[in-house]
């Protein structure tokens, strides 16, 4: 029987213990790993901070055509962790309004982050996208790849506005 040959993912980032990997499978391929399955990739600052940034990265490689982000694990993003997380960065001196600010500059910005990148992003949603997770994949541009046992459950407000955004797409307006 003739062996057939896997490409293998080369890894372009991982610093020690990145939360947040890119691998690059395939010539003009990018995926984007949210690795921390052990809290369901949550979005706590340590993780959210390498994504935003991840971002960043993978839209200046000229030689990205196609990202995809996905997470390790049972579930793609489980949404705030609230429970077993850092603060956000660069808070040392800051009033805790002016932390509450920070915080949510840096999650709200990571939808249009995706929206800034040149490359369509596809979502491989694998298990959990709750909350905020679950308003990862509906920046323009992106499709859903829904997995085995993949659910998005999203606060009343935002799933209107995805339901909107998608009723708006499908009519053209």
């Amino acid at each position: 029987m003739p062996r057939v040959k896997v490409p293998r993912a080369v890894e372009v980032s991982d610093p020690p213990m990145s939360l947040v990997r890119i691998e690059k499978p395939d010539p003009g391929t990018s995926v984007i790993i949210l690795d921390r399955p052990e809290r369901m990739n949550s979005m706590a600052f340590e993780l959210m901070t390498p994504l935003h940034d991840a971002f960043e990265q993978v839209a200046a490689d000229n030689d990205t055509t196609c990202v995809i982000l996905t997470g390790t694990g049972r579930g793609f993003c489980s949404g705030a962790d609230t429970q077993d997380t850092e603060p956000p960065p660069n808070i040392a001196g800051l009033t805790l309004t002016r932390i509450a600010t920070r915080a949510m500059t840096i999650l709200a910005d990571l939808v249009p982050a995706m929206q800034r990148m040149p490359q369509p992003v596809i979502c491989a949603i694998n298990g959990a996208a709750i909350g905020g997770g679950g308003l990862l994949p509906s920046g323009r541009n992106q499709q859903r790849a829904h997995g085995h046992g993949a659910r998005a459950e999203l606060p009343a407000t935002a799933s209107h506005r995805l339901l909107a955004c998608v009723r708006n797409h499908a009519l053209g307006t």
